[in-house]
């Protein structure tokens, strides 16, 4: 074993007599033994080498390996971003979330540019021209959601003057839904030559001859005020409108006229004609309203305060129809005049046939609420008896019912009146008849079968006479 040596240069075996390396040819001049020294110190260098190395790797290996990973969820990121971006613009240029905010723009009259597109060159869709939409919506609260579902289920709104169209894409991805708009050209007519037309209080022009509509012009859908006015006898008559103009085929008819009447309103009931307070009703309702300009679109409606609440009419629309006669108010759940009279007539039929006969019983669950229950309806019966049983009425009695004004709340209305009573053959002289008059208040209110009695008093005797019945 010791005579074992190893070649320095490229570590083969060899003999220690050798001058040679029989493998690589190098020449043996040093000291065998100092050369093996120097081949076991550089195999010990090599395998540090290799250590080194083998670690220089790991790390490397490991570097890439992260470098991966962070590549990876780069991507991954990426990929996520992209989809919930392509999420959300599908949601937000959807046919249903574009005309959400068309509608909100037309509610805010805002950005409606962005949403609304005119179908003609003569107008364009911006805040200003679909302002009169903007205005007809907020007074009418359920229009915009009336007009998005009509829209979402046709394409096209119910008078086609709206229309949903996609009109391209919107980042090459996704529907560019727009609302076109299709403007109306409307015109007015009059009965006077020389009147002029103004439109939200802008003057357009003079109507020359009332024979020929006067174009109003080039107008988005919306609620506008037009009027016509012209200086006659001193006094300037105007025909004013406030209205939805939607529509073109017919001009407004806007006749310089002036119409008077008298209006039944109740008592003591402030009256309006389009929203303007022009009096107050007297005691027993009624109201004389003189010469006034009519409009097409004149309305009138009351308020009654009864009690610290205020009950509101039905409003009416007056018709040129309406010149010189009575226009009686309704209100919602009251009893009318007719309907009072009506029911009080049936009744105090039913009764004087009870004094003729008390055999007749008129049917209290016919007349009052509360049915025979109802101490007014036993009051008149019981008095129905005993003037039955009166020996001086043998020609009987005529009852009637005069109804003079109605109150209404919002659950009954009060009606005042007066009772007739006529007892036949009962005067003084043997031809003549004795009347009374009682003032009466009574409380009516609908029900499922028509109007009833809640109440019926009389409040005290107003006339008491004779009468000669030979005339």
């Amino acid at each position: 074993m010791d005579n074992v040596k190893y070649c320095p240069n490229c570590g083969a075996k060899i003999d220690s007599s050798e001058l040679f390396c029989s493998n690589c040819g190098l020449r043996l001049t040093e000291s065998t033994d100092d050369k093996a020294t120097q081949v076991t110190n550089n195999t010990s260098v090599d395998q540090s080498n290799t250590n080194v190395t083998s670690r220089q790797a790991i790390k490397k290996q490991n570097k890439h390996s992260k470098r991966n990973k962070i590549i990876l969820l780069v991507v991954l990121i990426v990929a996520l971003l992209g989809y919930g971006s392509y999420l959300f613009g599908n949601h937000y240029y959807s046919k249903d979330a574009v005309l959400s905010r068309a509608m909100a723009s037309i509610k805010s009259d805002k950005n409606t540019d962005k949403y609304f597109v005119s179908d003609s060159s003569k107008i364009a869709a911006n805040d200003q021209t679909l302002k009169p939409l903007s205005t007809y919506a907020g007074k009418h609260g359920s229009y915009l959601s009336s007009l998005k579902t009509q829209l979402t289920s046709n394409g096209h709104s119910d008078d086609y003057l709206f229309s949903v169209e996609n009109d391209g894409k919107k980042w090459l991805l996704f529907p560019d839904y727009e609302v076109h708009v299709k403007p109306v050209n409307p015109t007015v007519s009059t009965t006077q030559d020389d009147a002029s037309v103004t439109l939200n209080g802008k003057k357009l022009g003079v109507i020359k001859n009332q024979n020929i509509d006067f174009k109003l012009g080039t107008l988005m859908p919306g609620y506008y005020t037009v009027a016509v006015s012209k200086k006659l006898s001193l006094k300037t008559l105007t025909n004013s409108q406030s209205l939805f103009i939607n529509t073109d085929s017919e001009p407004l008819d806007m006749p310089l006229t002036t119409v008077k009447f008298t209006v039944n309103a109740g008592a003591n009931a402030d009256v309006y004609i389009n929203d303007q307070k022009i009096g107050t009703a007297d005691k027993d309702g009624n109201l004389k309203v003189g010469d006034t300009p009519y409009s097409s679109n004149m309305y009138i409606y009351a308020i009654i305060h009864n009690n610290g609440t205020d009950v509101k009419s039905n409003k009416y629309q007056i018709s040129q129809d309406d010149n010189g006669n009575d226009i009686e108010l309704i209100y919602p759940g009251a009893v009318s005049k007719d309907d009072a009279s009506s029911l009080l007539t049936n009744f105090f039929d039913d009764l004087s046939q009870m004094v003729s006969d008390s055999s007749n019983k008129f049917d209290a669950d016919s007349y009052f609420v509360d049915g025979s229950s109802s101490k007014d309806a036993k009051y008149f019966a019981n008095w129905a008896v005993m003037e039955s049983n009166n020996s001086d009425l043998s020609d009987g009695v005529g009852i009637s019912a005069d109804v003079q004004s109605i109150v209404p709340s919002n659950s009954y209305s009060t009606v005042n009146g007066t009772i007739k009573y006529v007892f036949y053959g009962a005067g003084k002289d043997d031809d003549s008849d004795h009347i009374q008059v009682y003032s009466f208040t009574s409380k009516m209110r609908k029900t499922s079968n028509g109007y009833k009695i809640i109440s019926l008093k009389e409040v005290k005797k107003v006339k008491d006479y004779d009468k000669d019945s030979s005339f």
